[in-house]
Order: C-alpha cells, then sequence, then structure tokens
C-alpha cells in the first residue's frame, strides 16, 4: 500500500511533518544535529527535541561519529524500524524476477523455486524444532505458525473433522484435520500474477511436519489469504 501511494505522490501523513523530514535527511547516513538542522531551517535544540521523540519511538538511534580532527560527536542513524517506513520496490522487482523465469523456463520452474524456498525456510528454523519428537505434529505446527507470522501471516491453527475421502471418523485411515490459515498473505503483492508462491509455504509446513500431509487450497484472488489443511499425526 506504501508503495502504491509513493509512486502516486502520496506521501504518509507522518513523513510530511518536521520528523519526516529528519527522516528523510536519515537516510542519506548518520548526521549529527547540526548537519540536519540547516537544510531543514530550524535550530539544532528543536531537531533534538523531535530526535529524541523518535529515538523513544525506535525509529532513529544515536551513533558516535567524528567529523575531521575534532573528537567524535553524537550523530544519528535511522534504525530498522525508521528504515522500515519508507516504502520499497521489492515487489515489483519479485513480479519482474519471476515473469522472466516463467518467460524462460515455464510455470514448473516458477513452482519448483518456491519449493525450493520453501524447504530453505524449514532449514533455516530447523533450530527452533530441534527439541521437539518428528511426530509431535501438534506442538511443531504451533512453532510453525510463530514462523509464519514473522512472515506477515496472521496465521491460526483450527483443529477439525475427519480427513478420510467419506469424511467418516470410523473409516479406516481417517485421522484428524487441522487447517492453518491466514488472515492475510505474505505474499500478496506476488500471488495474483504468480499463484505458485503459494508453494512456499506448503514446502516449508510438510518440512517441519513431517509425520503429516500438507495441502495447500489459499485464496488466490485479488485479495489472497493463506490456507493448508494438515491431516495425519498427532493433530
Amino acid at each position: 500500500m506504501a508503495d502504491v501511494a509513493y509512486a502516486l505522490g502520496m506521501e504518509l501523513p507522518f513523513l510530511r511533518g518536521t520528523k519526516g523530514r529528519i527522516l528523510r535527511l536519515l537516510r542519506r547516513g548518520t548526521m549529527t544535529a547540526d548537519e540536519i538542522a540547516d537544510p531543514l531551517d530550524v535550530t539544532p535544540n528543536g531537531v533534538r527535541f523531535h530526535l529524541t521523540e523518535l529515538e523513544r519511538d525506535g525509529l532513529v538511534e544515536q551513533r558516535s561519529v567524528r567529523r575531521g580532527p575534532r573528537k567524535p560527536s553524537h550523530g544519528y542513524s535511522l534504525t530498522q524500524s525508521g528504515d522500515a517506513l519508507f516504502p520499497k520496490s521489492y515487489d515489483a522487482l519479485s513480479n519482474a524476477i519471476l515473469a522472466d523465469v516463467r518467460a524462460e523456463r515455464g510455470p514448473g520452474e516458477v513452482e519448483a523455486l518456491f519449493r525450493r524456498m520453501g524447504h530453505g525456510l524449514a532449514a533455516r528454523h530447523a533450530h527452533r524444532f530441534a527439541a521437539l519428537p518428528p511426530d509431535a505434529t501438534a506442538g511443531r505446527a504451533g512453532v510453525a505458525l510463530e514462523v509464519l507470522e514473522e512472515l506477515g501471516a496472521v496465521a491460526t491453527l483450527t483443529l477439525g473433522g475427519p480427513s478420510g475421502p467419506s469424511g467418516d471418523a470410523e473409516s479406516p485411515g481417517n485421522q484428524h484435520l487441522a487447517t492453518v490459515a491466514g488472515l492475510s498473505c505474505p505474499f500478496k503483492a506476488v500471488v495474483p500474477d504468480h499463484p505458485e508462491a503459494c508453494r512456499m509455504l506448503e514446502a516449508f509446513l510438510a518440512s517441519v511436519l513431517p509425520y503429516a500431509t500438507v495441502r495447500e487450497s489459499c485464496e488466490k484472488g485479488a485479495t489472497p489469504h493463506c490456507r493448508f489443511e494438515v491431516s495425519g499425526g498427532a493433530l
């Protein structure tokens, strides 16, 4: 949303005030209060007042800077949270790269790419599952939800009914079914053009839930939502 507004020349309200102008300047690098004050036509004390509030909000941090032979002075730079306020072009870049892969190698390679990314995600977070037995599906699913939320998917795990073809709990081989559902999609800017993106999280869940079967059933329209059915294992 911020990217779209920025492209249309609509700045976020917060970035239009003095604090926003200070944050814009700090995108260039670490600056002292005096260096910030000059282009803003604000007194250094006025700048320090705003910097104190921005530091309190976790958007800027102090750093020691040296300008020439003088002794070091207090400088200020953006934190990761401060930098995150500004739009990025990652979504457009991702779509462009995926479109090129699709054109050159076909949709199968796009899907394979996302599956590899899902397995890689599982490998990076393997330490978080190390204390849980491979067949502890419920516990491992809880940890998986934490990873999904860190990616931006506000997800829930809902225990449902049996997953057998007849829907009968007494049928041989029927086991409980759980649904991992997201209120949002971390790849919503990519999914409309590249629905194979959902395979990344499917592969991730399948990797970290080795005693379960995971089936992707995401909503892939203009407002995509994650949804994965998990069957088998001790749910």
